[in-house]
């Protein structure tokens, strides 16, 4: 049986819990043990040092500005300024301001109201004492010494808006503060502030001006002049009466005047045609902040940023920007991520499943990880009588499957019927047996491994005692088969069979890449069962299906065991029934554990869990091992979902689009069939092409006429 249609709301086959909760339902374990076996950890890790601000006082672009002293009260004391980085919406400071918050990764400000820089350490302001000997050209480029002098502040925190990557002097998508620079020559205050400003009207520059300790604002307040459309004002004292809770300075620091500036407006264009680009502009604001609100405030001016000169000049000022730069302080580091295809660690945190009687499948997700350095995932399934593994232990005479790795779990004797000795013990009698293991981090491959267990403890086998049964396998490099647009999985379609065994040859081990027990059925069945098989039968793809998302970087650590329920990701099975060997009846259990590459060595991962005496040490060498002997059990009994034959099958959502029937048959249910078909999704797979509702396996115009036609049959209440 191949993979059935979406009757009813399935596990998508892509390694992740997210999305399939309400389709698994609960856990059927969860893992309580640390992992010795390793933790993974980021495969690219970044951490934050010196070298993450050290190119600041580097920076020579930015943003630049000549403002009449006559606009800012003709001062003739010091002049104090406070800059910062902040949404655009006033709402939000980052950490990228003048002064120091208390180290390379400092937190964002966050919301100005309530921010009280004198909870800070150390001064979070500079002091103009430069004379300029020249008037720099406002441009955005420092004009050196003689303009600005020395740097008044070079920036100690990595920049938590995006570092920009956009060498163009207009565009840019990040925002930072490297290096502040000001001076007076008499007549104007100039300012130079290097860095980035993102160009999408998502972030601001604003610079605040204290030009007499005895006025001005330390505390913002709420009713200042209306700019940036009042946006000033979200920083001030809140409009509910609140009195207490606007910006407020350091203490030696009181706001007279504020510009703010933001870019926005420009378009790239046509990469095939440079005279389309059209650089952002800059819009600049001012107000007046006197110590009793009000105030005058107004629009500056706006123009494009980035041709070598300045972009707005007006009664308050030049301004310019040149947004070129690319080097400067670095961002924090992204929250550890993992990566879907290279894990440095293997564990298990939790297993979901079920059975659907409806279709014959079994859904199996175990979260977590498979270290990719062969490390292995074994999974016994005990679903019929017979099997071997626990009253007696796993044979040594199975077939020869990844380099015999199953047989390495087996009796280390040989003989025909083998003698039992040393093969691992299993809690129970298996009839079948999985492996996935995934190696080679610079090019990741995966496989998945199969064997049929037969009772006797040896294959079906000739006169000669040469195999009917076959050893099956399937992978390859994982990048090649998740890019494949109808099956971006592990899938078992093939193409391998050999089959030129017969009854009298002596070929040691035949291998295949389809379903074994369905495949030795199918090709050899006339030769040892010539009356339910009394022709070959080409073999039948999908029988067994797998995917692994190896990001997870949370769950059990390797010394804590108590947060496996926070990964969501891991290795995923889709697997009929009739190819595991389930008569229909009996319960079906699953053991298993993570193993060396060569199956070796059993470590302390194990399905069903094991004794806290596990927690500081692995079960060790598998012959030998009997888990019978272990307190606990060491399986999980798959539960089987039951019920009547679907009669609303085209009903397959409701409006939430989640993949949950609603009891009605809409045009949600044909919008997200629709998306699954031109998705490829196998979920989509309702009929073959003699449209009789027999899935096959593969997603095609077939299954979309099938359910178009069910649709328009059956729209409303189902019955």
């Amino acid at each position: 049986m191949a993979l059935a249609g979406l009757a009813t709301a399935q596990p998508t086959l892509n390694g992740q819990l997210t999305g399939d909760e309400a389709a698994y339902g609960p856990a059927l374990w969860t893992n309580t043990t640390p992992t010795l076996f390793g933790d993974a950890q980021p495969s690219d890790p970044c951490e934050e040092d010196g070298s993450f601000i050290a190119d600041a006082p580097n920076v020579n672009t930015g943003f630049e500005a000549a403002i009449p002293l006559s606009v800012i009260g003709n001062p003739t004391g010091p002049i104090r300024l406070k800059v910062m980085l902040m949404s655009d919406s006033f709402d939000f400071i980052s950490n990228q301001v003048s002064g120091d918050l208390g180290g390379i990764t400092a937190p964002n400000v966050g919301d100005p109201r309530g921010a009280d820089f004198n909870n800070i350490s150390g001064i979070q302001y500079v002091t103009v004492t430069h004379n300029a000997t020249f008037q720099p050209s406002i441009d955005g480029v420092n004009d050196g010494a003689g303009a600005y002098g020395d740097s008044l502040y070079d920036q100690q925190q990595a920049t938590t808006f995006g570092d920009n990557e956009n060498p163009s002097p207009g565009f840019g998508l990040g925002a930072e503060i490297d290096n502040i620079y000001a001076s007076t020559d008499g007549s104007n205050l100039f300012i130079f502030v290097g860095g980035n400003l993102s160009d999408n009207f998502s972030n601001r520059l604003v610079i605040f001006i204290d030009t007499d300790s005895a006025t001005g604002q330390n505390q913002l307040r709420g009713d200042n002049a209306d700019i940036s459309f009042d946006r000033l004002n979200r920083m001030g004292n809140s409009e509910e009466g609140v009195t207490t809770d606007g910006l407020v300075f350091d203490a030696g620091f009181s706001a007279d005047y504020v510009y703010t500036v933001v870019l926005g407006g420009g378009d790239p264009g046509d990469p095939e045609d440079p005279f389309s680009e059209v650089f952002p502009s800059m819009f600049v604001d001012f107000a007046e902040l006197p110590t009793t609100g009000g105030g005058a405030g107004t629009f500056v001016g706006d123009g494009i940023i980035g041709l070598g000169f300045f972009a707005v000049s007006s009664n308050q000022g030049e301004f310019g920007y040149d947004n070129s730069n690319v080097g400067g302080v670095l961002a924090v580091c992204p929250p550890p991520a993992g990566n879907p295809d290279v894990s440095t660690g293997s564990e298990l945190n939790q297993l979901f499943g079920y059975i659907d009687e409806d279709t014959g499948l079994m859904y199996l997700l175990l979260t977590g990880n498979l270290e990719t350095n062969g490390n292995v995932l074994n999974l016994f399934f005990d679903v019929a009588p017979g099997g071997q593994g626990a009253t007696f232990p796993l044979s040594g005479q199975n077939v020869d499957v990844d380099f015999n790795g199953l047989n390495r779990m087996g009796d280390g004797e040989v003989g025909n019927p083998p003698v039992f000795t040393d093969g691992v013990i299993l809690e129970h009698d298996a009839n079948f047996w999985l492996s996935f293991k995934t190696f080679n981090p610079a090019n990741p491959e995966y496989f998945v491994n199969a064997a049929v267990l037969r009772t006797q403890g040896f294959p079906l086998s000739n006169s000669f005692g040469a195999p009917f049964d076959f050893g099956a396998f399937y992978g390859g490099v994982k990048a090649t088969i998740e890019a494949r647009p109808d099956f971006p999985f592990i899938n078992f379609d093939g193409p391998r069979v050999d089959d030129e065994q017969d009854d009298i040859s002596a070929i040691p081990a035949i291998f295949t890449q389809y379903g074994p027990r369905t495949t030795t059925n199918n090709v050899y069945g006339p030769l040892f069962d010539p009356f339910n098989f009394p022709s070959p039968l080409p073999p039948v793809p999908g029988l067994i299906n797998a995917a692994l998302d190896n990001s997870n970087l949370l769950g059990v650590t390797d010394t804590d065991g108590s947060d496996a329920a926070s990964a969501t990701t891991g290795m995923e099975f889709v697997l009929d029934m009739n190819e595991l060997g389930w008569d229909g009846t009996s319960p079906v259990r699953v053991m298993g554990w993570i193993a060396s590459q060569d199956y070796g060595f059993i470590s302390n991962q194990v399905i069903g869990g094991l004794p806290t005496d596990f927690d500081t040490m692995n079960v060790g060498e598998v012959r030998g091992t009997n888990f019978q002997n272990i307190p606990g059990d060491q399986f999980v009994t798959i539960p089987v979902r039951t019920g009547d034959v679907n009669t609303c099958p085209f009903d397959i959502t409701g409006p939430a689009l989640d993949g949950v029937p609603d009891g009605v048959v809409s045009i949600a249910d044909l919008n997200f069939y629709i998306g699954l078909w031109l998705d490829n999704d196998i979920a989509a797979d309702f009929t073959g092409p003699a449209l009789d509702g027999i899935p096959d396996g593969a997603v095609t115009i077939a299954d979309l006429n099938f359910y178009l036609s069910g649709w328009l049959d059956t729209q409303g209440a189902c019955p």
